[in-house]
């Protein structure tokens, strides 16, 4: 038997090594593009933002900061959008990741930490 079959355990008393847990690739979505002002916009997974930051989102708009990157909100806000183009590009964005039920389910989890 060569060490490659072997898995190592964790420590005494260590119940969940988040240290090495990955990702499942199935719980893996594509990314979110959209197309404002010429200019593609990449927002990120909310999976991937830490879940305080998750549970911080108040509305949509909160997520300009915390999912693009600072040339692509600078690109946003220098970009005149009718509202109803920007709930539009929320809505397709909260779709996209489910991203309703992630961000209750953060405030479920900062409320049960007291944060």
């Amino acid at each position: 038997m060569s060490d490659d079959n072997l898995r190592q355990l964790p420590e005494p008393g260590v119940i969940l090594d988040l240290d090495t847990e990955e990702r499942p690739s199935e719980d893996v979505k594509p990314p979110f593009v959209v197309k404002i002002g010429g200019k593609s916009i990449t927002f990120t997974d909310p999976s991937e933002l830490d879940w305080t930051v998750l549970a911080a989102i108040q509305q949509p708009g909160d997520l300009i900061n915390s999912a693009l990157s600072r040339e692509d909100r600078k690109h946003i806000r220098e970009t005149e959008l009718p509202g109803w183009k920007f709930n539009r590009l929320m809505e397709s964005y909260y779709t996209h990741y489910d991203l309703e039920d992630k961000i209750r389910e953060a405030q479920q989890r900062q409320r049960a930490f007291g944060s």
